[in-house]
């Protein structure tokens, strides 16, 4: 027994590709019954077999049309993981600040690692004079960037470019990677 056994032609059904649709014809096509839905909204017309796979498409196909709406969660968006243990970082120059918690710098370790892995233009960058610099820094709930000038920030990440301390920016506002 198919889904869609006991069809008929002016048949509301709904497909996860183009939504809600009515059946206009059915058909014996290459030996195999077929569903012909006309999507308004879409300005389509789309072919079915009765068990709602789209016709014309890759052998393993999977059921896209329904009776009924369903709903579908995405799932997460997958999180940021260091390939590289950042652990190491803690003893880096950058961490002779007397009054630094471990905490924030183990924060600031995970932050060098994720511009390292993520920035492959920044990756390593200290803090140059003569060069256009970009640092990035926490303002209220959200990261935003900043153009550097001569000044020294000694708890400052450099970026090479600026669109490598965007990208980072982007990855921690997005919730992609948790410091």
């Amino acid at each position: 027994m198919a889904y869609f056994d006991g069809i008929k032609v002016g048949d509301t059904v709904w497909s996860v590709e183009y939504g809600w649709g009515k059946v206009i014809e059915l058909s014996n096509e290459y030996f195999e019954k077929r569903i012909k839905v006309s999507f308004e909204d879409a300005k389509a017309i789309q072919s079915y077999t009765y068990d709602g796979i789209r016709t014309l498409v890759a052998d393993g196909a999977k059921q896209t049309l329904f009776w009924d709406e369903i709903e579908i969660e995405p799932p997460q968006r997958p999180k940021i993981e260091l390939k590289k243990d950042y652990s190491r970082l803690i003893t880096h120059k950058y961490f002779s600040m007397p009054d630094t918690s471990i905490e924030q710098l183990k924060k600031f370790a995970k932050l060098l690692a994720l511009r390292d892995q993520e920035c492959p233009n920044s990756m390593g960058y200290e803090f140059a004079e003569k060069d256009d610099k970009y640092c990035i820094f926490k303002k209220g709930d959200y990261w935003t960037h900043y153009k550097a000038s001569n000044y020294y920030f000694t708890d400052a990440i450099y970026f090479k470019t600026e669109e490598d301390a965007i990208k980072i920016c982007d990855i921690l506002n997005n919730g992609k990677f948790e410091l």
